[in-house]
């Protein structure tokens, strides 16, 4: 029988960002994001989303998954009519995102970055399409009678 451990190692293996989470050893678990404060705003999520809406929380006494909700809904403007919130987010992120990035990476970013970039450079050069799908959805197209004319009128580009 295997001793009691609070070794993280035990779930995860020895952590290396390069490999697959997959080839770990151990049983396996989620880590959570941000380590150790990470696994405060997990606690907290499941005590407001589990406890406080009486959906439960996890735990050994329950084999099965659960999932409740809590939502909270602010509103600066009613809040801050000085505007001093959307100020001291703007400095916190400025010093947040003037960090070190990771290695292999050039800058900090900060949640929803990677996809407003990704959303703009899609906006203005279209959505990135396998010959194959393209050539799929030209031919439905034709299969419920649009011709070729029209197909070219609604077309802006495709590209791979």
């Amino acid at each position: 029988m295997a001793k009691p451990t609070n070794d993280p190692r035990a779930l995860y293996g020895d952590l290396d960002p390069t490999r697959n989470t997959v080839d770990r050893p151990g049983s396996g678990a989620i880590r959570t994001i941000g380590e150790h404060k990470g696994s405060g705003l997990a606690l907290m999520c499941e005590m407001l989303a589990g406890a406080l809406t009486g959906g439960g929380c996890a735990g050994p006494d329950k084999p099965y998954i659960l999932n409740g909700m809590l939502s909270i809904y602010i509103s600066p403007s009613h809040l801050d009519s000085e505007h001093q919130f959307a100020q001291e987010a703007q400095q916190y992120l400025s010093f947040f995102t003037a960090g070190a990035p990771a290695a292999g990476h050039s800058k900090v970013q900060v949640p929803g970055e990677p996809e407003r970039r990704l959303r703009a450079e899609r906006q203005a050069n279209g959505i990135p399409l396998p010959e194959t799908v393209w050539q799929s959805i030209l031919d439905t197209a034709r299969d419920v009678g649009l011709s070729d004319e029209m197909i070219n009128n609604m077309t802006v580009s495709h590209s791979l």
